[in-house]
This record gives C-alpha cells, sequence and structure tokens, in this order.
C-alpha cells in the first residue's frame, strides 16, 4: 500500500473515530463503528508481513497513520497502533503461531475493541 493510499485510509477511520470519540470513552473500548472502519480500511494488515497477507509497508507509512487517527481520537490510534504493530511483529515467531495470534487470521476470537480478547 502507498503512503497517499494508507493517509486517505487513516483521515476515513480518523473521522469515525472522531465522531464516536465520545463513545469509545464511555464504553471505555472503541466504539463499533470505529472498529468497523478500521476493519474496513484494511490498515490492520498495512505493515503485517507479506506471508500472513499483509502490505509489509515500512513502519514510518504506520507511524504516519497513527498520527492521523490520533488528530480525531487519541485512544483510536493507540488501539490502531497496538494492533498494526502485533501484526507487526508477527513477522518475529513461526507463521503457524502468527497465524494464530494475528488479527490478519481471521480469527473470530479475535476482536479489536477488546485486546484481552483471544488466545494470545
Amino acid at each position: 500500500m502507498q503512503r497517499s493510499d494508507a493517509v486517505a485510509l487513516a483521515q476515513q477511520v480518523a473521522a469515525v473515530a472522531g465522531e464516536h470519540a465520545d463513545e469509545t470513552e464511555s464504553l471505555r473500548r472503541l466504539a463499533p463503528a470505529v472498529v468497523d472502519a478500521f476493519l474496513e480500511s484494511g490498515l490492520g494488515g498495512l505493515v503485517a508481513p507479506s506471508a500472513l497477507g499483509g502490505d509489509a509497508a515500512e513502519p514510518s507509512i504506520m507511524a504516519e497513520v497513527v498520527e492521523v487517527i490520533a488528530r480525531k481520537d487519541a485512544s483510536a490510534a493507540w488501539c490502531v497502533g497496538i494492533g498494526s504493530g502485533t501484526n507487526y511483529l508477527s513477522g518475529l515467531v513461526p507463521k503457524d503461531v502468527a497465524k494464530n495470534c494475528s488479527s490478519m487470521s481471521n480469527n473470530p476470537e479475535l476482536d479489536l475493541s477488546n485486546p484481552s480478547a483471544g488466545p494470545c
């Protein structure tokens, strides 16, 4: 994914995150609309290894994506950074482990709105 495409997608996620910031705060987790916007954007795979279906983009692009989202809602940006960063780190473990623990796995137990969910 090109930097300009990632930033455009981040702006879309940021708009939703900004609109739902109060809901996110009151829920103490990302509002469902923010989670949906992030998942639909495909940004979760931005820096994930290509072997897991990710874009393997430069980490500096991810940093810019997080910054764009943080301008509208820092909590959403933190979650995007943690989720995307975890996917990046999945390239450092055996592929079978990474597939189970990465949000790139399509594992329904992984819920980006609840960092404690999932088997890992």
